[in-house]
């Protein structure tokens, strides 16, 4: 088959493509990844990173992610792992190059916990139907 210009075409078979189509579809999403990564254990099926920010402010990382929809399995699993309490205000907000992130004052119920070096908290806002897990290793 001659193109435009005069020069042969080379048709590259469908398989060919199937690695690329792989690659895309598992290895693009980092903000999943860097929660399993971060957290310990990957985002249950169906569950889609709305939001995800990510900083590293003075060697202080945090992380802090809004995901949905609300899986409470999810939530008991990482309670448990980390041993978290209730705490109404878990998310005051990390501050970062003038910029708030991770703020949330009005969710309905919400856990946090800290250990030697890190804090970690989760958080439902049932009205949106959203969960925000955030981690500071600080």
């Amino acid at each position: 088959m001659k193109s435009i210009r005069g020069a042969s075409r080379r048709v590259i078979p469908g398989f060919a493509w199937l690695p690329l189509g792989l690659l895309l579809l598992t290895g693009c999403d980092t903000a999943r990844e860097d929660f399993r990564i971060q957290m310990g254990e990957p985002l249950p099926a169906g569950m889609r990173v709305l939001d995800h920010a990510a900083g590293s402010g003075f060697g202080d990382p945090w992380s802090c992610w809004e995901l949905a929809p609300v899986n409470t399995a999810l939530v008991e699993s990482l309670r448990r792992r980390w041993q978290l309490r209730p705490d109404p205000q878990a998310f005051p907000g990390v501050i970062s190059g003038g910029t708030t992130y991770c703020s949330h004052p009005r969710l309905d119920e919400a856990w946090s916990g800290q250990g030697t070096s890190s804090r970690r908290a989760v958080g439902i806002d049932r009205r949106r139907g959203r969960l925000v897990v955030s981690f500071y290793n600080g």
